[in-house]
């Protein structure tokens, strides 16, 4: 199977130019150990989140990555998917990172770290 594509959904337009991408799910859990025999830990799931690293060549024109940027200036919510040959998620998210790169001789790149606000969907 191979690795995400990262797919930034603004106003339609997928971000140019976009590199690598992970996904991470996070559950907070509640510590439920007898406290009579504690011998064994025992935890309980609770809250859920998720997040997104991606990152990518900067691309000057690109309406999407433009619209990233305002969205990050204005702490507005962005439509995230993730999409491979084999599995799909969608969900929607806040900008939480957003360095620019400018290597010496070399391309501008960027990072982007998104956490979600609400569920993370599978799509089928």
């Amino acid at each position: 199977m191979r690795g995400f594509d990262c797919l930034i959904s603004i106003a339609d337009h997928p971000v140019a130019a976009q590199i690598n991408a992970s996904l991470d799910r996070i559950t907070d859990t509640a510590d439920i150990t007898d406290n009579i025999t504690m011998q064994w830990k025992e935890s309980l799931s609770n809250l859920k989140e998720w997040r997104v690293i991606c990152n990518g060549a900067y691309v000057a024109d690109d309406e999407a990555l433009a619209a990233l940027e305002d969205a990050f200036l204005n702490n507005s919510i962005v439509n995230i998917k993730l999409k491979s040959s084999e599995i799909s998620y969608v969900g929607k998210a806040y900008i939480i990172s957003f360095p620019i790169g400018a290597q010496y001789n070399g391309d501008i790149t960027y990072n982007i770290s998104f956490l979600g606000s609400g569920p993370l969907q599978k799509e089928k």
